[in-house]
């Protein structure tokens, strides 16, 4: 008794060959190399970015040239402090509550703080009138470390110095 196998299922025809899907994401047709559907190639995108970063900046004539008379409001100056504290990407003052020791610990983290550090504690230990022992510095993070949750008389503090 001689069975036979049918090969079909093994030799079955292929589907229809798909286009490179970067082609597609990308909305690239091999006719056109400029415009596609209503958008410009990568490159072109590029190229116009580039060369309007390239470009100077175009100001306004201002209307204080034309009337030296006219008193302008000046900023007050600010002294030059010898430490910097740098905001967070979203323009917020690096300045973080933490809770250790299972919540019985409470402290405030000063963060990017660039310059003389020693100089922004002693100067913080005067604005909040707290123990020389309750305010330590990181030397290896460049943090300063207050015990107890003074995240509001902080921002205040580092708002005041135009921080």
């Amino acid at each position: 008794m001689t069975t036979s196998y049918s090969l079909t299922p093994i030799l079955r025809p292929l589907g229809v060959c798909r286009v490179h899907p970067y082609r597609q994401c990308m909305r690239i047709s091999s006719s056109t190399s400029k415009y596609i559907e209503g958008t410009y190639h990568p490159t072109i995108i590029l190229n116009l970015y580039t060369n309007n970063l390239t470009a100077p900046p175009t100001s306004p004539p201002s209307s204080t040239a034309s009337h030296p008379s006219s008193p302008s409001p000046s900023p007050s100056p600010t002294p030059k402090q010898p430490y910097h504290v740098s905001r967070t990407p979203s323009n917020q003052l690096p300045i973080y509550l933490l809770a250790k020791r299972g919540g019985n610990l409470h402290q405030t983290r000063i963060k990017k703080i660039e310059g003389d550090i020693a100089e922004l504690r002693k100067q913080l230990q005067q604005e909040l009138k707290v123990a020389e022992q309750e305010i330590k510095i990181n030397q290896l993070t460049r943090h300063i470390v207050i015990k107890g949750w003074r995240k509001p008389e902080v921002a205040k503090f580092l708002e005041e110095k135009r921080f």
